[in-house]
């Protein structure tokens, strides 16, 4: 009986000798694809988006991932980057992970070229995380088409975003007493790498923040086309019926002294993707002498 001791020992040590090495040989899932499914919040140059990352493992049977996360990058740059999940419970074959995604919009405005962005672009994906018997953490790279379309609207936000609308100018150009004309210069430029164009631009005269009753307003509807990187002046005109607008404020014409509060927006469009510029400005008015102040942010 002593003589197989040694044997079962030798039996045993070898047994958990392969184990060990079969444990810690079982591989990282492959990225299979990504489905971004929709959005779960956004914010300045940022878009988190609920997506559904499908794994394909090529083991015998279940394991446990620890820390698993992703990170997605576009021609080595950076352009997302996942919540990390503490442990999720990876299958045989395919398996499908609910998971969080944040997409650097600034990043994919400035390394994905336009042309690409219209359908798919092919990434490269690394997931990391824990995936050997013990724990070990590691790393493994995949190349996959993502999907670009579900997130155009974010991206065109985003790029559109970067267009200001502001008042530069604005200035009496002839006052009687019926009346008071005013001529604006509206300054739109364009600080994204791609053209907009624009629909329309309008403008609204106010007395007072509630904005109940306009006492003048502008438009423009002819369609034009602002350039990347480019800025262009737009010229406005306004008509003040003092019996039917500036009289709204009287406690303030007994003094002499209104406050003219302007708001605009443009519309811009590009291949069906519209998007508003807003403008929100302040401009002192002493109606005695009909003079103009300068222009202040309100």
């Amino acid at each position: 009986m002593k003589k197989f001791v040694p044997a079962i020992l030798i039996s045993v040590f070898a047994l958990l000798i392969v184990t060990g090495i079969f444990m810690m040989s079982l591989g990282a899932p492959n990225v299979k694809q990504i489905k971004n499914k929709s959005f779960t919040k956004t914010k300045p140059g940022m878009l988190s988006m609920s997506s559904e990352l499908t794994l394909e493992s090529d083991n015998w049977f279940s394991i446990n991932a620890y820390d698993l996360a992703i990170s997605i990058r576009y021609d080595s740059h950076l352009i997302g980057k996942s919540n990390s999940i503490e442990k999720y419970r990876i299958s045989s074959g395919e398996t499908s992970v609910p998971i969080t995604i944040d997409y650097f919009l600034d990043s994919i405005d400035q390394y994905i070229p336009q042309s690409d962005a219209n359908d798919s672009i092919q990434a490269q994906v690394e997931i990391s995380g824990g995936f050997t018997f013990m724990g070990l953490k590691s790393s493994h790279s995949f190349n996959i088409w993502l999907p670009i379309q579900p997130m155009k609207s974010a991206i065109f936000s985003n790029l559109a975003s970067k267009n200001k609308f502001v008042l530069e100018k604005i200035e009496v150009a002839e006052s009687d007493i019926m009346k008071t004309k005013l001529t604006a210069d509206f300054k739109l430029s364009n600080d994204s790498k791609i053209d907009f164009n624009v629909e329309s631009v309008s403008c609204d005269i106010y007395l007072d923040s509630s904005q109940k009753t306009s006492i003048a307003n502008w438009s423009n509807s002819d369609k034009q086309v602002i350039k990347a990187g480019a800025s262009q002046t737009l010229n406005g005109i306004f008509e003040v019926d003092h019996f039917g607008g500036i009289f709204q404020g009287v406690s303030k014409v007994l003094n002499g002294n209104l406050d003219l509060l302007l708001i605009g927006k443009v519309k811009l469009n590009r291949n069906g993707e519209r998007f508003e510029i807003p403008l929100k400005q302040k401009v002192p008015y002493h109606l005695v002498f009909s003079q103009i102040s300068n222009v202040i942010p309100w």
